[in-house]
């Protein structure tokens, strides 16, 4: 089996693709003619992303935090937070 990506593509560390190949009939199950494939998303993993603050950048060029959108819960310990999942 040959597998090429052409390029330049936008694939991502851990991005996959389920083939499968029969060594009964000696065939490759893929969508599409098999010498025009179909083009398919990868089954990889799926990247989420979400705001955690809003910065501006001060005069000497360091961040200031507008707004902190994370969600934080006490836990035990004066003094002690942690990120709360939800």
């Amino acid at each position: 089996m040959q597998i090429k990506f052409s390029a330049p593509g936008n694939y991502r560390t851990g991005d996959f693709w389920m083939i499968p190949a029969r060594i009964a009939t000696g065939d490759v199950e893929w969508p599409g003619d098999p010498s025009h494939p179909r083009w398919v998303t990868p089954h990889g993993i799926t990247h989420y992303y979400a705001p955690l603050a809003k910065l501006n950048i001060d005069a000497a060029g360091g961040p200031e935090v507008v707004q902190d959108y994370r969600l934080l819960s006490p836990i035990s310990g004066p003094g002690r937070r942690t990120l709360s999942a939800g």
